[in-house]
């Protein structure tokens, strides 16, 4: 008995040998046939909100701004004189050319830049700046007016429309509105050369106040 035990412990260690093997070799064979298995992803798209689809901000531009008179108390003033508005300096014409730039992709807010000339014969021009709402509006503050002129002061701007080919915005405290295409452009530096009557629309108002 003694001679036969050792024969039957090789045979077993042989066969467990083996067994070890066929487990490494099917492990093997298993894990490469996991490892091949494709699964479909999670994620298949990711939709931005339609605010954020486009690849730039909007901007907008007019070198000769397209201006109409805002209907108040059906004013035949606002109806003559559709490029005028009435400010404590009186009756002033002007020209503007109009920069528009939106903050950001999503952004409810435009920065918006003004370049005003001036026709009532005091050979005046002078620069505007300010960021603007959609919601709530904004007021453009002087930023050069080298003439000194009286009749130049900040302008409330409120939107009345925003769409992809123009903007439509109201100067309020001039009762104008202003319609300016999608583009981009660069505004005139204000000229400081002065002419001698700059203050004609103050003397001009006082004259008509008399009898």
């Amino acid at each position: 008995m003694k001679g036969v035990a050792p024969e039957i412990t090789k045979q077993q260690q042989s066969k467990s040998i083996n067994l070890r093997r066929r487990a490494t070799v099917l492990g093997a064979a298993v894990g490469t046939s996991v490892a091949a298995v494709w699964h479909k992803p999670l994620i298949e798209s990711i939709v931005l909100p339609a605010h954020a689809q486009t690849s730039t901000a909007t901007t907008f531009f007019a070198s000769a701004a397209i201006v109409t008179p805002i209907a108040k108390n059906d004013s035949l003033l606002e109806m003559i004189i559709p490029s005028a508005y009435a400010g404590e300096g009186g009756v002033v014409l002007s020209e503007y050319t109009v920069a528009v730039q939106q903050q950001g992709l999503g952004v409810d807010s435009y920065e918006i830049d003004v370049f005003e000339r001036l026709l009532d014969g005091s050979a005046g021009e002078a620069l505007y700046r300010g960021v603007v709402s959609e919601a709530s509006g904004g007021t453009l503050a002087v930023t050069d007016n080298p003439c000194d002129l009286e009749a130049v002061k900040p302008i409330d701007v409120t939107f009345e429309s925003i769409a992809d080919d123009s903007i439509t915005m109201n100067f309020t405290n001039r009762n104008q509105k202003l319609v300016i295409p999608a583009g981009t452009g660069s505004l005139p530096t204000p000229s400081n050369v002065c002419s001698d009557n700059r203050r004609r629309s103050s003397l001009t108002t006082w004259k008509r106040r008399q009898p």
